[in-house]
């Protein structure tokens, strides 16, 4: 059975997203897990205090890099903050790429989907987004999901993508 880890940056709109797109994979004969990034309280990467918490920081991350590592594909939704992938979402690919022996494991031959619940289109933070993803190793699905309050989830739209994204993995 195939794996599918879905990452919200928020807890807010992009977890109400998060949870729409596990509905919508529901009975897919798929493995889904949702994590809420809020939730593991992370502190800032920075070398200068990396070596005094990294033991603290793998323990509290640890269930969430395991299920990076196993999964086989990543759904990640997060807005776009001023233009970019919000500090959260980097936070954690820091601290995710030095807690496995090559920094790449939990993204490296990942199929991934990037989505937004934001204020516009998100354009900049997918195109952010999908870089980060595709220097990690991961390939990312070309289409991009993104709901705002102009532009509510179209269920229709999002099972063809899903679809396009399941045949990948």
């Amino acid at each position: 059975m195939k794996k599918i880890t879905i990452i919200s940056a928020t807890s807010g709109q992009n977890y109400i997203l998060s949870k729409s797109i596990k509905s919508l994979l529901k009975d897919k004969n798929l493995h889904v897990e949702l994590e809420d990034l809020e939730k593991y309280d992370i502190p800032l990467f920075t070398a200068s205090n990396y070596s005094d918490i990294k033991l603290n920081v793998g323990k509290k991350i640890l269930s969430l890099v395991n299920k990076l590592v196993d999964c086989d594909g990543i759904i990640i939704c997060a807005p776009e903050y001023n233009g970019c992938v919000p500090p959260i979402v980097v936070n954690m690919i820091s601290w995710i790429s030095v807690s496995t022996p090559n920094w790449r494991d939990g993204f490296i031959n990942k199929i991934s989907l990037i989505a937004s619940n934001s204020g516009g289109a998100a354009i900049k933070y997918n195109i952010a987004m999908k870089n980060q993803l595709e220097h990690l190793g991961s390939v990312v699905y070309p289409r991009f999901v993104c709901v705002n309050d102009n532009n509510p989830l179209d269920a229709v739209s999002v099972k063809k993508i899903l679809k396009d994204f399941i045949n990948l993995l």
